[in-house]
């Protein structure tokens, strides 16, 4: 029943925020969060780096500071960039199909990542068998994330081995439980 109310709660939130923001902005500002994450873990000891000779700063707070200021330029540009986008969008009298083209993304976005956290926990073995029957939504959630670990692992060879990582690391803990038990 908790998995229904939980989906419930990020379709409602999927739809708010996409009628809000509409497409452009959602894509740009999903695009900032992946592309700053990446910039961010790519500059950060370079940056990191900068930071120490310039200002001479030291500690182990360094590399932090640097991934915070990274992901947050790189965010900011790219969502100045779909916000201008939008402007065009708005102009050209669109704006009604953005937000309705916005509320499917975000939808989708908020379904597809309450589905991999709920992958996550079931293989962590939280989820049990009568929770999972008494939802009328976990089949569905299931048939999501298992489509998504396949393209993932399919169309991403950079994350190819993550889910199988992740299974292997809950086998191990489960083993080792069992040989403590």
């Amino acid at each position: 029943m908790w998995i229904d109310i939980v989906l419930l709660v990020a379709v409602i939130l999927g739809i708010i925020k996409g009628w809000q923001h509409g497409l452009i902005i959602s894509v740009f500002v999903t695009a900032a969060w992946i592309l700053g994450v990446i910039g961010a873990l790519k500059f950060c000891s370079l940056v990191a780096d900068q930071l120490r000779d310039r200002f001479e700063w030291q500690g182990e707070y360094v590399p932090v500071v640097a991934f915070i200021l990274i992901f947050i330029v790189i965010a900011f540009v790219i969502y100045l960039i779909g916000k201008s986008l939008e402007k065009v969008i708005e102009v050209a009298q669109l704006g009604t199909i953005n937000k309705l083209l916005g509320v499917a993304l975000r939808v989708t976005i908020y379904v597809f990542v309450f589905s991999m956290f709920l992958w996550l926990v079931n293989e962590a073995g939280f989820v049990s068998e009568e929770v999972k029957a008494q939802s009328r939504t976990y089949r569905f959630l299931q048939m999501f994330s298992n489509a998504a670990i396949s393209f993932f692992d399919q169309y991403l060879p950079a994350i190819r081995n993550i889910f199988r990582d992740i299974e292997k690391f809950f086998e191990d803990l489960a083993g080792k439980a069992d040989q403590v038990v």
